[in-house]
């Protein structure tokens, strides 16, 4: 049986949607984003003159291509090349909302992906957010006609990439394992804190009740604890360097008083600093 042929070309929603279209030959030929109605506009099977990079920013989706369908929810996307055909059929359900770039030539990877590459990604909160913020900047750089189009587009486009590797690179980890890895981090660099845990929600974006359940789950301690663990660890190799004294050390981590500094130290660690 011979393999169906779809249509090669954008195929762009109505005028009702938002959509940008540049040359064919442009670095960057589309961007669609905003809201998307497939119960009441279907768009068929077809394969894009470039690289699609599409994202489901919210509400659920079917996609049909090729090999079968997809069922998408907020948060997930998909990266294929000019020789997948893909399409959404009239489906019933509410609106949703998407952002979706199309690039002339493929993502820098090695090996290079075949034009027929397909790939689909589960984005973090952040790399959403991140995205939609790249995703209005590339609508912004195609206003511009300077010479410096041209080196905007190559960074966002690495940006973009950037973000669909570290999808596919998190698919394996446990929901929040990336945040707190970048709350560890923080906490590492702010030893000097004494409350920590409202600025470190702050840091992440995510409310100090959300940030202790993460915690909680991948840890198996609250964010004060490990931060106190981190910060007593840190003490005692301070201590063990010569020429420090308890409160130097003391004052470095914070304490305005070296024998709370003390207290907590033996609470932690089952001996005085000064030993």
């Amino acid at each position: 049986m011979s393999e169906r042929k779809y249509p090669h070309r954008l195929l762009p929603p109505s005028e009702l949607y938002p959509t940008w279209q540049g040359d064919i030959n442009d670095p960057l030929v589309y961007l669609g984003w905003g809201e998307r109605n497939f119960a009441r506009e279907a768009i068929p099977m077809h394969s894009n003159p470039g690289w699609t990079y599409w994202i489901l920013l919210e509400g659920e989706v079917t996609l049909e291509h090729r090999r079968g369908s997809q069922d998408f929810q907020a948060g997930e996307g998909l990266l294929c090349g000019p020789d997948f055909p893909f399409g959404f059929p009239l489906q019933a359900g509410k609106g949703v909302k998407v952002i979706n770039w199309i690039w002339k030539d493929p993502p820098l990877r090695e090996p290079a992906p075949p034009a027929d590459f397909y790939e689909t990604a589960n984005f973090s909160q952040d790399l959403v957010r991140l995205l939609s913020s790249l995703h209005e900047q590339s609508r912004i750089v195609t206003l511009d006609t300077s010479e410096q189009n041209a080196f905007a587009l190559f960074h966002l486009r690495g940006m973009l990439d950037l973000s669909f590797r570290r999808a596919g690179e998190n698919k394996n980890s446990r929901p929040g394992r990336n945040r707190i890895r970048a709350a560890r981090q923080w906490m590492l660099h702010n030893l000097n804190k004494t409350t920590p845990a409202t600025t470190l929600a702050r840091f992440l974006d995510i409310s100090p009740m959300t940030l202790h359940r993460l915690f909680i789950d991948e840890l198996g301690e609250s964010p004060g604890q490990h931060f106190q663990k981190l910060k007593m660890d840190h003490a005692r190799h301070l201590l063990k360097l010569e020429g420090r004294s308890v409160k130097s050390v003391a004052y470095e981590m914070g304490y305005r008083h070296p024998q709370d500094f003390s207290r907590a130290y033996k609470k932690h660690h089952g001996a005085a600093p000064s030993q």
